[in-house]
């Protein structure tokens, strides 16, 4: 993922402190392999590569690997999070050059993992994981997990992350939450969750709820969209990942799911039952704008 983001010095190179930076992961490359090193020991593993590429003409720097021991496979596509607040000039004019909060952070889930060597081989051959699922924070500006978030450890048993997005729904330059579908491999048929991370004011206190219970594996990212009367969340479930994927004929579906809002127009971040969505998998939507229950 390539993105712009404001957390380098003020220099020739990155004017006002902006940047561009490319996030590469290894997918289902980078299983733990123990090396000696200068006479101790390391544990190579699956990575997220941080790499300044400003300067086309130069080659790109390298500003951070961002692994850990739970991480697993990194197959959960990161979300760059951002919470902005400009700052105020001397003749108290709003300041962006001198933002009274600037904070980046890359969010992403653990993906596939095995602590054996035959769990390990189940993982990159079948996309299982033996552990419970994990949100991990990176801060872009110090270069360290954020509190709390290095990982989260949540309680959905032998599962992991999908692809991430983050969302602004207000559009203040701080991003009120991150969605992502997880894969949960423990029974005897893989199943999932449309998931919420709300983004609190102080993101140690941000919280993790399931948004919805899709009862599939969700891996892509889902998209966010505003209407005039709603704030929609679209997601389709699936997975392709492994190559008994290809042969899976199971009926997958794409969802439209509302956030909840309260009388007051304001965010609930309430969970959304999947027995109260309408199927519309009957209807017909024409061009001139009619819509239709086929009979």
């Amino acid at each position: 993922m390539v993105f712009d983001a404001n957390i380098f010095p003020d220099d020739s190179d990155h004017p006002g402190g902006w940047g561009t930076v490319l996030v590469v992961g290894m997918r289902l490359g980078g299983g733990d392999i123990d090396v000696t090193v200068g006479g101790g020991s390391r544990t190579m593993r699956s990575a997220w590569v941080v790499l300044d590429i400003t300067d086309p003409e130069q080659p790109p720097e390298l500003l951070a690997e961002i692994t850990h021991a739970d991480l697993g496979f990194t197959t959960s596509r990161p979300a760059l999070v951002k919470r902005r607040e400009a700052g105020v000039s001397a003749n108290g004019e709003t300041d962006w050059s001198n933002p009274a909060q600037n904070e980046w952070y890359l969010v992403f889930g653990s993906g596939p993992a095995g602590s054996s060597s035959t769990a390990l081989r189940s993982a990159l051959e079948q996309g299982t994981s033996d552990q419970n699922l994990r949100v991990f924070v990176y801060d872009l500006n110090n270069k360290s997990f954020a509190s709390g978030f290095d990982p989260l450890v949540t309680s959905y048993s032998a599962a992991y992350a999908g692809d991430m997005v983050a969302e602004d729904w207000d559009r203040d330059y701080k991003d009120d939450a991150v969605y992502f579908g997880t894969v949960e491999t423990g029974g005897t048929s893989l199943t999932g969750k449309l998931m919420r991370l709300k983004l609190a004011s102080i993101l140690s206190n941000s919280s993790l709820n399931v948004f919805m219970d899709a009862g599939q594996p969700i891996m892509a990212p889902p998209m966010t969209v505003t209407d005039e009367n709603s704030f929609w969340v679209y997601s389709g479930t699936g997975r392709l990942l492994t190559s008994g994927d290809n042969r899976d004929i199971s009926a997958n579906y794409f969802y439209g799911v509302q956030e909840p809002l309260n009388s007051s127009r304001a965010f609930t971040y309430a969970s959304v039952d999947q027995s109260n969505l309408v199927n519309v998998g009957d209807v017909a939507v024409f061009t001139n704008g009619d819509v239709l229950q086929k009979s």
